[in-house]
């Protein structure tokens, strides 16, 4: 339903039934935000899965609430052993909080490719986080915990892989402390360029909980 603002004057009850009571919170997107937000309006943004408020200047985080997304497409990388940022696997974070991350990552690569793990954050936030690894991958990269301190745009763990379309599952579980907004997102990429691609498959997800 579109925005409506309400001119001076009395008000037709059509216009209280069919916007002023369902504008209680609104449903937009991060690029069609209402243009005349009183103070305290609240906004749900199907973009971001985020919910908003109007502090009289610009629009703020509400605080306390999960933040959570799936995948619903399976995304390859072939050739390529730069880490690049998931396609879906972000969420939006706020400013001077502390989040208790999780993902899980559904994924398939080639034993002589591997994988790539990493998060990208607002550069001034840390990330402490670690991941369960597959045991009896056929790579030097067999371990059963990988443990990176994150900071910033950094931390890269080399993961095992076994084989093209068959499914390992990764949980990197981890603490992200900010200082600036922005996004939380999951990166990944082979860890030595295939021509045969690696995946990251559709059902993954990534849920961050605010706890301060």
């Amino acid at each position: 339903m579109a925005y409506k603002v309400f001119a001076a004057g009395m008000g037709r009850s059509s216009d209280i039934d069919q916007y002023l009571m369902a504008q209680a919170v609104i449903t937009c997107t991060s690029s069609t935000r209402p243009p005349q937000p009183p103070v305290g309006m609240r906004i749900w943004q199907t973009d971001t899965l985020s919910e908003h408020y109007w502090d009289g200047t610009t629009w703020q985080f509400l605080t306390g609430l999960s933040r959570f997304v799936r995948k619903t497409a399976d995304e390859s990388i072939a050739s390529f052993a730069g880490v690049q940022n998931d396609d879906q696997l972000s969420v939006p974070v706020a400013a001077n909080a502390v989040y208790a991350v999780e993902a899980f990552i559904i994924c398939s690569s080639p034993t002589n490719a591997d994988m790539k793990l990493a998060w990208q954050a607002p550069g001034d936030a840390t990330m402490d986080w670690s991941s369960l690894s597959p045991h009896t991958a056929q790579t030097d990269r067999d371990h059963s915990t990988i443990s990176v301190t994150h900071m910033g745009s950094g931390g890269v763990a080399d993961a095992a892989g076994y084989g093209d379309n068959v499914d390992v599952i990764y949980i990197p579980r981890g603490r992200l402390t900010t200082v600036s907004s922005g996004a939380l997102t999951f990166r990944w990429a082979q860890s030595s360029s295939n021509s045969t691609a690696a995946k990251v498959k559709t059902n993954s997800y990534l849920y961050a909980r605010r706890i301060a």
